[in-house]
């Protein structure tokens, strides 16, 4: 055949300009999802992902100690978490769980821990399930609840997430109380009540942390506004320091739910704490305060970022912003370096990552800034409604939606979508990163997604 006459054939050149039509609307119609939060089914698992072995408990890598972890939402870099998965593809296990709540799993080195509130919030209690099977080992009563007070559509009495160390798990309740579990045997050491505020039928959020010999917890009531220190091996106080901002407006202008942060600045180890109009740091032995630096919303919900001398705070409802500071001379308030009002969000928390700030609005539109300057580098819709924390793992940043959908996003200064995965059920939880898997509860159950695996 003479390819001549065969390139010049009428019918050659209609079905060419066909194929033109159908490739370019087939861009436009990947650029107009993308622009809606909607990319292309996830693509297969990378080479270097499914060759991944699993990891042996013992490490760094294998435990997931509080909110967030311990490196503010950042998993270790070598936790080779996957890309995609579904309800028949990459999870280890499933466990239906017995009550309800939102607190996050937290990952000991045999176990994973959450709360829950069952008889509609009148037992309270800890649970606590095999690693690497989802066997459910421990259920354990904190609290007996007589009357359970309304709380928020969207929130449980069980929403503050535990945190351990060795061999002991610290739950709180908010106002309905904290305890410490011996997750060995799951004996309950001790329990503390007396630090009381007012909820005002929205239930509790802030997480406790620990710092040094102290349980930290920051109570953000309608009444009393303070923080506590607590000894975490008796549950006696320690100390217990009131805000010094006082505020005049309505009930919901007190309130606050984000979790203090212990970190260094300038190599002197602060707590760092958000609350209504005002970022604080506080001494952590004694709970005195060191400085406070004014802010302009209210009820602030996400966990201030810490690195080096920055600090990166989201201002909460009314005025949702991002503010940077920077910690400049010990005893005096952090600077404003900058700030931005584009996208900031009122309930997940954002990550850092390298020079890279990322975060996600409540409704879906993500977002990349340099982290010193604040210049916006992309801005992108996703989709879906978030409650839940970002989470950066291997160069990756993961974005779970309240409808059981996780997008997942390249970590960097241009804008990609790599791959949507869907669970049955809503996620409000952060989900936790521990021995290359992603442990993720929904409001029913929790998952271990891992790579290569087959649930039975």
């Amino acid at each position: 055949m003479n390819p001549r006459r065969f390139i010049a054939a009428p019918w050659f050149a209609t079905a060419f300009a066909l194929l033109a039509v159908l490739i370019s609307a087939g861009v436009l119609w990947t650029k107009r999802s993308r622009e809606r939060g909607v990319v292309p089914d996830p693509q297969p698992l990378l080479p270097a992902e499914e060759s991944v072995p699993p990891a042996k408990n013992g490490g760094p890598t294998s435990v997931w100690t509080q909110f967030r972890g311990s490196d503010q939402g950042r998993a270790s870099p070598d936790q080779a978490v996957p890309l995609s998965w579904s309800e028949t593809s990459n999870v280890a296990w499933k466990t239906e769980l017995p009550g309800a709540g939102a607190s996050s799993p937290v990952v000991s080195e045999n176990e994973v821990w959450l709360t829950v509130a069952l008889q509609g919030g009148g037992s309270l209690r800890a649970i606590g399930l095999d690693k690497a099977t989802g066997k459910l080992l421990h259920d354990i009563e904190l609290f007996k609840v007589a009357s359970p007070p309304p709380t928020h559509k969207v929130n449980s009495l069980a929403s503050p997430t535990p945190v351990l160390d060795k061999d002991r798990l610290w739950v709180s309740f908010g106002t309905h109380g904290l305890g410490c579990v011996r997750m060995s045997d799951g004996k309950v050491l001790w329990t503390n009540v007396s630090l009381k505020f007012d909820d005002e039928k929205m239930g509790p959020g802030a997480s406790p942390i620990l710092a040094g010999n102290l349980l930290v917890m920051q109570c953000d009531g309608t009444d009393e506004r303070f923080i506590a220190g607590v000894n975490k091996d008796t549950g006696e106080v320690v100390w217990k320091t009131p805000r010094s901002n006082a505020i005049a407006q309505a009930i919901p202008y007190r309130k606050a739910f984000s979790t203090p942060v212990f970190q260094a600045l300038n190599e002197v180890p602060q707590l760092i704490s958000s609350t209504s109009y005002r970022l604080f740091g506080y001494q952590p032995e004694t709970g005195k305060e060191l400085w406070g630096a004014e802010t302009p919303g209210f009820c602030p919900v996400p966990v201030p970022l810490v690195r080096s001398n920055w600090i990166y705070v989201c201002t909460g409802f009314n005025k949702a912003e991002l503010w940077a500071f920077r910690y400049e001379q010990d005893g005096k308030p952090p600077q404003r370096v900058w700030k931005t009002n584009r996208s900031a969000p009122l309930v997940p928390s954002p990550v850092l990552a390298g020079d890279y700030l990322y975060m996600i609005t409540d409704s879906g539109i993500a977002s990349c800034l340099e982290a010193a300057s604040g210049r916006l580098l992309w801005n992108e819709r996703v989709g879906g409604t978030y409650w839940a924390s970002l989470v950066h793992a291997r160069a990756r940043i993961y974005c779970f939606a309240e409808d059981g959908t996780t997008t997942v996003l390249s970590a960097g200064p241009q804008f990609k979508a790599l791959a949507k995965n869907r669970l049955n059920g809503e996620i409000m939880a952060t989900p936790a990163v521990a021995e290359h898997a992603l442990f993720v509860r929904t409001k029913t159950h929790l998952y271990r997604l891992q790579i290569n695996a087959a649930r039975p």
